[in-house]
């Protein structure tokens, strides 16, 4: 008989794959476009290739750091498990990747700043500010998480309702005892958040009491992603923050690694759904890809009944 948990992680594994599936394909029509006069040949869609790249390989990777372990059908190959160098990379870079897409949230609130609020500087700021951007993204992180490279990764055995189950974590404590790891992560998210709090705050007060802002040629149903990804995923990371500062008991860790899964799901599966629903031409190319002609054709009907005007940033 399989365990509840092994039932929960299939189902989440389906889910994972639909929507894996989908950022893939925006991905796909994202790159494919080859005229530079393009929407998607811009800054913002160059950062979110980069988001969908930390995102699709995290998902991966914490499915051998986390879910296998708290599968009891297929955690068997832990039970004789020793620290390796090859699983201390994959821990560490499991970590790495979603404190990156923290700071990559930042810019992409940035972005829709500029793009709102200095519309007539936009492509020229991010002619400069998207290389650097994208390099800042990938470096500064590893200040967060260099520790975890370093750290043998260790299984800990929990049973529960005749099963095994398995805690893959970094022995942060033996071997960096100065280092406090829920701190950083409170450290990183929070400030993260505020950062992209003020953003949206600044974008949104300027749409909405700026004068003559509706002709500006500007596509803010790309604000409207961004926002909307970023308040969605302020529970999920209350929430984490919350799990990482519950004593270092065995039951408090067990519980912890129960819920991350399922957090981090929320934040690395939502930017392919939200796109999906705020960007038509995204929806359109999508249809198209499947055959969808009737699709494409309702969704291009209600668009031109709402057509304005020109050419738009992003």
């Amino acid at each position: 008989m399989l365990a509840l948990w092994d039932i929960i992680f299939f189902v989440q594994y389906a889910y994972i794959a639909l929507f894996l599936g989908l950022y893939s394909l925006e991905v796909y029509i994202i790159l494919k476009q080859e005229s530079s006069r393009s929407q998607f040949r811009t800054p913002f869609y160059k950062l979110f290739i980069i988001g969908a790249i930390l995102d699709i390989n995290f998902e991966l990777l914490a499915t051998i750091i986390h879910r296998i372990p708290m599968s009891p059908i297929m955690n068997g190959i832990f039970a004789h498990y020793k620290p390796t160098l090859a699983m201390t990379l994959v821990y560490g870079v499991a970590y790495y990747l979603p404190a990156a897409q923290e700071y990559l949230n930042i810019f992409i609130a940035l972005n829709r700043l500029t793009a709102i609020v200095f519309n007539a500087h936009h492509n020229k700021i991010w002619h400069y500010l998207t290389p650097a951007s994208i390099l800042f993204t990938l470096t500064v992180p590893l200040i967060s998480v260099w520790y975890l490279f370093l750290c043998p990764i260790v299984s800990i055995p929990v049973q529960e309702d005749n099963y095994t189950y398995y805690i893959m974590t970094a022995d942060v404590a033996n071997t960096f005892p100065g280092i406090s790891p829920p701190l950083r992560t409170a450290i990183l998210i929070i400030g993260g958040a505020s950062i992209c709090l003020i953003l949206y705050t600044i974008t949104a007060l300027w749409m909405r009491y700026v004068p003559g802002l509706t002709k500006i040629d500007v596509d803010k149903r790309l604000f409207y992603f961004g926002a909307t990804l970023f308040i969605l995923n302020i529970p999920c990371a209350a929430l984490q923050i919350s799990l990482f500062q519950l004593g270092p008991t065995i039951e408090n860790l067990f519980f912890a690694y129960k819920c991350l899964p399922f957090l981090v799901d929320i934040k690395s599966l939502l930017p392919p759904i939200l796109l999906f629903v705020y960007n038509k031409s995204i929806r359109i190319k999508c249809y198209e890809f499947f055959g969808m002609k009737q699709r494409v054709k309702r969704v291009s009907e209600r668009s031109f009944s709402k057509t304005v005007g020109s050419r738009v940033q992003v």
